[in-house]
């Protein structure tokens, strides 16, 4: 079986700064705001109130400290194959209800049963389906009997229109048929949200800029460095604040043609007699 570090993204074998503000209301990063609009959603189900939390691929942390933050969560845990960036994480960390743990892309070093609940935020996608399915299999089995599973993967016929992903790192983004199977595939109960941008209009927007990006024009522009110009440009523009970001966003039960991400809470874990570890190497 394949190690997840085999397939993630090149960028991190460097060393990727902790997260330069926990001050979320201050938070500028787009992308970042879109994640914790899927954090705050369980906060507002309170899914994670008062219970031991696993972040699985937490990256810079962000999300476990809102799980903690504004979610009322006991613990969190953040667990990230990038061990430079754990170390980051835990030095900048002064949160003793949060933790976070390296592991070297097989099975998680935690024992069963150890969490009640388990979260599993835009990791999917850029691993393969071999990957996926062991991911999901260590999902169940540290989750309590009782416990809850939450992950998250953009949609593919919206986020990603012509067949070409917004993002390059992304190897294997799924539809919401082959999510729900592989969710399926060790959980006995799955319930499918989806992430969608409230204003017609800019989800439209969105969409024409994805294909103007990837075009024959825009691929040379990019090649010439002139879109990294622009972007640049951009950056120097007054920013949407937080609850600005976060109010362009809703998420509800079902998938439909402006979901953007695909969200899924899985309980019922269908416990494996064994789970075979990834090699090393």
């Amino acid at each position: 079986m394949a190690t997840i570090e085999s397939h993630t993204p090149s960028e991190i074998v460097g060393r990727r700064p902790a997260h330069g503000t926990l001050d979320f209301d201050e938070e500028t990063s787009p992308a970042v705001i879109e994640q914790l609009v899927r954090a705050e959603f369980l906060c507002q189900q309170r899914l994670v109130q008062g219970r031991r939390v696993l972040d699985v691929g937490c990256g810079t942390g962000y999300t476990a400290h809102y799980l903690v933050r504004r979610g009322g969560a006991e613990a969190v845990v953040g667990l990230e194959v990038d061990h430079n960036l754990v170390e980051d994480n835990r030095a900048e960390n002064q949160d003793r209800r949060i933790d976070f743990e390296s592991y070297d892309g097989g099975k998680f070093p935690f024992p069963s049963e150890a969490f009640d609940v388990v979260t599993c935020f835009e990791v999917l996608e850029h691993v393969t389906q071999e990957v996926q399915r062991h991911l999901l299999e260590e999902i169940a089995r540290v989750v309590r009997p009782s416990g809850s599973a939450v992950l998250s993967t953009p949609y593919r016929p919206v986020y990603s229109p012509d067949g070409i992903s917004l993002n390059p790192d992304h190897i294997n983004e799924l539809d919401d048929y082959e999510f729900t199977a592989l969710c399926k595939s060790s959980f006995g109960g799955v319930m499918l949200y989806g992430q969608r941008l409230v204003d017609t209009e800019s989800f439209k927007a969105r969409q024409r800029h994805h294909r103007r990006a990837h075009s024959s024009l825009g691929t040379l522009l990019r090649r010439v460095g002139v879109q990294s110009l622009v972007r640049y440009t951009r950056s120097l523009r007054s920013t949407p604040s937080f609850k600005q970001v976060m109010s362009q966003f809703r998420i509800a039960t079902g998938i439909d043609d402006r979901s953007l991400v695909q969200l899924a809470i899985c309980r019922q874990p269908q416990l494996r007699t064994s789970t075979p570890r990834c090699p090393t190497s």
